[in-house]
């Protein structure tokens, strides 16, 4: 069941939590939980608890979820209760503090989360935004709200019906980029500022054209940028599939001659003319070998599974294939 999760960064207007409520639930969104953002001198918690039973009851729905633990303010001891988001510091603190609920509410299917970046200060809609853009999926969203003149004076925590057209919720686009992150790298990363790091590293990894060259006399991989040394059966392997486009693992006797041919041609072992022991064990070890070698050098790419030898069941028959080969 999805659960409709309202975050939002409020500052001393609280009314932008039951506006969005409200708007929200004419749409037919009902919000089962809230969650601001705020600081120590907002009046946000006593209006809601004041305000969120009345919308409740005018909407004809079960109250949201609201409490102590869904205000966020600052975690850490030195940093308690910030009285204004006016500093650097204090900015750069807020938006750490944004990115972890993000990625808290977002890190579960079921949630559904509506973020309003309508209060607070801009520092604070921006940090918001950017989190969004970070963590926010598909059916996540982001809104801005906006009152007419008139019903922003009267300071009403929602309209009535005949006030509705004076209060307008705005969707606003975002670019989702949590698709180009992975969830282990992003629990890694220790604040927002390496997170954006991590974020702008992808996205220059996914604007480098996928390239792989096979070098024969010094035996590298060039993929993009960098260089992979192999071992004399490994670089043959690779190249062996290279050629051949598709190689059946489980037809060995038929591959074995052509392969050793292959291998002949990269050691010194020339005089050597027995056939070593190759078969089905023999090009799985090949294979994990020299993928774990292209992904530990290329594992920020976003071609990476391109130059990787890629396995494909077909009934009992295994085949191996590399990618960026078979465009």
């Amino acid at each position: 069941m999805k659960k409709h999760i309202l975050v939002a960064a409020v500052g001393m207007s609280p009314q932008v939590v039951t506006e969005t409520i409200f708007t929200l639930a004419k749409r037919g969104i009902v919000i089962h939980e809230v969650y601001v953002l705020t600081t120590s001198q907002s009046p946000v918690e006593n209006f809601l608890k004041e305000n969120l039973p009345v919308l409740a009851q005018y909407l004809n729905i079960k109250k949201p979820k609201f409490s102590k633990p869904n205000i966020r303010i600052y975690e850490e001891p030195e940093q308690m209760l910030s009285d204004d988001i006016n500093s650097r510091t204090r900015s750069s603190e807020f938006t750490n503090l944004a990115c972890v609920l993000l990625k808290e509410l977002t890190s579960k299917k079921e949630n559904v989360i509506h973020c309003s970046i309508a209060g607070g200060r801009k520092t604070m809609s921006v940090a918001m935004a950017v989190g969004m853009m970070l963590f926010g999926r598909k059916q996540d969203t982001l809104s801005h709200i906006i009152a007419s003149k008139q019903f922003e004076t009267s300071r009403r925590a929602f309209p009535k019906a005949e006030e509705e057209d004076q209060v307008i919720l705005f969707d606003v686009p975002y670019i989702r980029l949590h698709t180009l992150i992975s969830r282990i790298a992003i629990d890694k990363v220790k604040n927002f500022s390496e997170l954006v790091e991590l974020a702008q590293k992808v996205l220059d990894q996914r604007s480098q054209k996928a390239f792989l060259q096979l070098h024969e006399k010094e035996l590298p991989l060039r993929i993009e940028t960098s260089i992979i040394k192999l071992q004399p059966m490994q670089f043959a392997f690779y190249s062996f599939i290279k050629d051949e486009k598709e190689i059946s693992v489980n037809k060995s006797e038929e591959n074995t001659k052509k392969f050793y041919n292959r291998y002949q041609r990269f050691t010194s072992r020339r005089s050597d003319t027995s056939t070593p022991k190759i078969g089905v064990e023999t090009f799985r070890k090949l294979r994990s070998e020299i993928n774990k070698e292209i992904e530990k050098t290329m594992k920020d790419s976003a071609n990476l599974e391109k130059y990787l030898i890629k396995s494909t069941k077909e009934g009992m028959n295994v085949k191996y294939s590399i990618p960026y080969f078979n465009k």
